[in-house]
């Protein structure tokens, strides 16, 4: 028996709900199926996705193809509604996008056990943010419950037959992870290493580190430019276009200048908050150097190491086809998840340590025009749907000060309306109608 399955077995008689029903959340929802004292919940909102995995389970379960060992889970129980699975569950795993988690977290909320763990498998910014709001709509403090999130999604891995098959293309060996409080970090690390098989190094920097170090706010929306930034709605195109591959060098300049600039606001946070020195937060040519190693055959310059790598060959726009041929989908998450919910969020913290972003800004009011918001406004992150992001504008966090507060003692933002769960329900749908879930 090998280590991995040793501390897998070790681990205390649990129950963890997955709250999502994509890719992710299949891998997560077998995985911890498989745990020979655990026993897994699911809450999957869309009303005919429910129904969907409940099929595909009694066919013999989740099947994860891909590691070393096939891997076979079957969840106890799969609903829309999370008041038939949320309750007695003592981990609560968010496997969604950034973007649909805070219908999905005010579903769960007022169901979550005193003490549960709370957490983002995929990791974005200002998750923990949006979690306290969640959990302050249902009267909660944040001394009732943990906190946790990854600063990626410790696998690449894709549905093959949905509500049965998820095959996984890579594991990273090890996660860093931010927890609250840090001193349940030994707890929560061991829990999730023996879930998800990977390490768990903490995050020094904490959620704020999870935030600067998600490397695709400053790629994805920039190359969405290059290739979209002229198109008009009534523009032919003959065929979706190569996204990486095809990327200007003057497009490569500006991703280079963007995360200099979050290097920037990186480097004013730190002499606030001490911890992210030793933080995980790289620039974006050190990052694909890292991430992507020989599988990049020049290094000559940022856009010899996009277009070289081999891992990004054959990769295409994100695009939809209609009646006049391909058009570009600019509510793919490339757009709709990463600029809301991560680089508007980026821009936040810098407008409160004064670091100015003109590369990133010219960014941001770009997308917020494609994607029909408003967010930054006149220079400063106060638009009139800053409410859909995640940025510490949203949570009624104003000054730097505050969010060091809130980052050491986990003090309670200001909570946005409540949602009902029947309105919730109706917008997850459209969400995931647009490929979100």
């Amino acid at each position: 028996m090998s280590a991995s399955t040793q501390e897998r077995r070790s681990i205390a008689n649990r129950t963890a709900c997955v709250l999502g029903a994509g890719n992710a959340a299949h891998l997560v929802a077998a995985l911890v199926s498989a745990l020979p004292d655990w026993q897994c919940h699911v809450f999957a909102p869309r009303k005919d996705r429910a129904s969907q995995w409940r099929a595909g389970i009694a066919r013999g379960g989740i099947t994860v193809t891909g590691l070393p060992q096939p891997v076979v889970g079957v969840p106890a129980r799969v609903s829309r509604y999370a008041s038939e699975v949320v309750p007695g569950c003592e981990v609560i795993l968010l496997c969604v996008p950034a973007h649909a988690c805070d219908e999905v977290l005010r579903a769960a909320a007022p169901y979550v056990d005193q003490g549960a763990l709370i957490g983002s498998v995929g990791g974005s910014a200002g998750v923990d943010w949006a979690i306290d709001d969640a959990m302050a709509n249902t009267g909660r403090s944040p001394d009732s419950y943990g906190v946790f999130s990854f600063i990626n999604l410790p696998w690449v891995c894709r549905v093959t037959t949905y509500g049965h098959t998820v095959r996984v293309m890579a594991v990273k060996s090890h996660m860093p992870l931010a927890v609250r409080p840090q001193g349940r970090f030994v707890e929560i690390a061991s829990l999730l290493q023996g879930i998800v098989g990977s390490s768990c190094p903490l995050a020094p920097g904490g959620f704020i580190e999870v935030g600067l170090a998600n490397i695709c706010q400053i790629i994805h929306p920039f190359i969405m430019k290059d290739h979209f930034g002229a198109w008009r709605p009534r523009q032919r195109e003959v065929g979706p276009p190569l996204f990486y591959q095809g990327l200007s060098p003057e497009a490569a300049d500006r991703i280079d200048r963007a995360s200099s600039e979050l290097l920037a606001v990186h480097a004013a946070l730190a002499q606030h908050l001490p911890q992210l020195h030793d933080s995980h937060v790289r620039h974006v040519g050190d990052w694909l150097d890292w991430a992507y190693g020989t599988d990049i055959s020049d290094r000559r310059s940022l856009h010899r190491k996009f277009v070289s790598n081999r891992s990004y060959a054959g990769l295409t726009c994100p695009v939809r086809q209609t009646d006049l041929g391909w058009r570009p989908d600019f509510q793919h998450r490339y757009l709709a998840e990463d600029v809301p919910c991560n680089l508007v969020a980026l821009r936040g913290l810098a407008e409160m340590v004064q670091v100015r972003t003109p590369t990133i800004d010219a960014v941001i009011y770009w997308a917020q025009s494609v994607l029909g918001l408003e967010m930054l406004t006149a220079g400063q992150v106060r638009g009139a749907d800053v409410h859909r992001t995640l940025a510490p504008q949203r949570f009624g966090l104003r000054t730097i000060e505050q969010v060091v507060a809130h980052t050491r003692h986990g003090d309670r933002p200001r909570a946005a309306a409540p949602v009902e769960q029947r309105e919730q329900l109706e917008q997850l749908e459209q969400l995931e109608q647009r490929g979100a879930a």
